[in-house]
């Protein structure tokens, strides 16, 4: 069954018909509902894009997105937010995208899910200065500043200095020859946090060249 574009959010494409030739009298009538054509899918194109509004859309249609400013509250809490039109009612973007998350996963309880804010793996037996990363997400740098010492920046600000970070280190890739590690968090903010590594036998500070943490907040 075909979507109907009276209650959904669909673009009105256009494609341009061959121009009249042998009638030359039809022409007005042809570039008349080529502008209507035209017209409509412009139309179609600005009502489905994300528009700043302070009053709801006359003829809502599911799949529309609307930023609500003050005076327009349609989820009631006086903050101003990107909704989404469901076909009954306009409902926030981030409490729909959360849901959606929530079902790829599985969990069971009703305690809340919280993602991972950062993350990253690299070799720290190279020399002092920038680090390549093996990988990472939201590092924007991983500086190594003496033996055993790193300081790392965020790429996106986390909202405060109140996150987890889990370490793991790894002297080599063989699980015989391989030693306990440990993170030491000496600066911490919402930009990032330094640290340094050390050997949990000793407590000596050390290079390991199989590292990574994660950030949750």
């Amino acid at each position: 069954m075909a979507i109907s574009d009276k209650i959904n959010m669909l673009v009105s494409t256009y494609a341009r018909r061959q121009a009249p030739t042998l009638s030359p009298e039809f022409l007005p009538n042809y570039l008349q509902e080529e502008l209507r054509e035209i017209e409509a899918s412009i139309k179609s194109l600005g009502d489905a894009s994300t528009q700043v509004t302070d009053r709801e859309p006359t003829n809502p249609r599911k799949g529309m997105l609307r930023y609500a400013v003050y005076p327009w509250e349609p989820l009631g809490t006086g903050v101003s937010k990107l909704v989404v039109y469901n076909g009954t009612a306009w409902v926030s973007v981030t409490a729909d995208t959360d849901a959606s998350v929530a079902g790829l996963i599985t969990y069971t309880g009703t305690a809340p899910i919280f993602g991972v804010r950062a993350f990253c793996t690299w070799d720290g037996e190279g020399s002092n200065g920038a680090t390549t990363t093996q990988a990472e997400g939201n590092i924007d740098t991983l500086t190594k500043t003496d033996l055993g010492k790193w300081t790392v920046t965020f790429t996106t600000a986390l909202p405060d200095a109140h996150y987890a970070v889990s370490f793991s280190g790894g002297k080599t890739t063989t699980l015989s020859d391989n030693v306990q590690s440990d993170m030491n968090i000496y600066s911490k903010s919402s930009n990032g946090f330094s640290f340094y590594i050390t050997d949990a036998t000793n407590n000596t500070i050390c290079d390991r060249p199989n590292n990574s943490f994660v950030i949750v907040r």
